[in-house]
């Protein structure tokens, strides 16, 4: 989620059981640009860190206290980078982010007191910012990461394109090459299903270089399959009821009940709060 600046916040949780919120206990919230929320799911913890590469704070996921981790000093050379935890190494990652004008194309680790630079493939995906929480998309089973959406706010260069990382030796690949066509999309929400090894994005923001927040929706969701001979997104039909059209919405996928999860958004009426469920086949 986002985080409020140099503010105390709160934290809820949803059950996917009974579909109702719950706010759980927070102390010691951590002041500054704590702007999001990444789930540790080996050691049952919420990470936060200063967005720009600094300082890491945990909270059991059930509630309890933020506690630093190491001491690392707060900068914003990787403002926005896009966050996602390696369920190889059981460590938090960034690539990217953009500070000081300039656009970043690096890949960090953090190791429990401070960040470092992992090596990674010279062909890698070019300079971006990752604004949106569901920018990432994790295969645990496989060890891989998928990653697109290249977007540089106001600045030209958007488009919309998929890149696979292989977290065992950090090795790219691009899936789907840029594009800006009638079917690209920014800031959409991404998740795989390891049950049928598919992508999913719901919605996103159109057209592809409109910059700051979208002033057109899209309200479509996706499928692709990033084994294909030719990795394609797909549109899937949606019933008679479906989310709202959206940007910067979180998708997750439901193990236990083989579905999605779209929570929240930003729409042309503002920030949705809402949560809706998508069962798969």
């Amino acid at each position: 989620g986002y985080l409020p600046d140099f503010a105390s916040g709160e934290l809820w949780r949803f059950s996917l059981r009974t579909h109702r919120w719950k706010r759980l206990r927070a102390d010691n919230w951590p002041q500054g640009k704590y702007r999001r929320l990444i789930h540790d799911p080996s050691r049952n913890l919420l990470r936060t860190y200063w967005d720009g590469g600094g300082q890491v704070y945990t909270i059991p996921d059930t509630g309890g206290t933020w506690s630093p981790e190491g001491g690392a000093a707060n900068n914003d050379t990787h403002y926005e980078a896009y966050a996602f935890m390696n369920p190889l190494t059981s460590q938090l990652m960034l690539f990217g982010g953009y500070g000081f004008s300039t656009f970043r194309d690096d890949l960090q680790a953090w190791d429990g007191t401070a960040w470092a630079l992992v090596g990674q493939s010279a062909a890698r995906p070019e300079a971006r910012f990752g604004t949106g929480t569901g920018s990432v998309a994790v295969d645990a089973a496989g060890g891989r990461a998928f990653m697109g959406q290249r977007h540089q706010g106001i600045q030209p260069g958007n488009y919309d394109d998929l890149w696979m990382l292989r977290l065992s030796d950090y090795v790219w690949t691009n899936l789907i090459p840029a594009t800006t066509d009638s079917t690209a999309r920014l800031l959409s929400a991404m998740a795989y299903a390891p049950h049928s090894r598919r992508l999913y994005r719901f919605g996103g923001c159109l057209p592809i270089n409109d910059p700051g927040f979208c002033s057109s929706y899209s309200g479509e969701t996706r499928i692709a399959n990033p084994a294909a001979a030719r990795v394609r997104w797909e549109t899937l039909r949606d019933g008679a009821r479906s989310p709202s059209p959206r940007a910067l919405a979180g998708l997750f996928f439901d193990p236990v009940r083989l579905r999605l999860v779209l929570v929240s958004g930003h729409g042309a009426d503002g920030w949705q709060d809402d949560v809706w469920v998508r069962t798969l086949p």
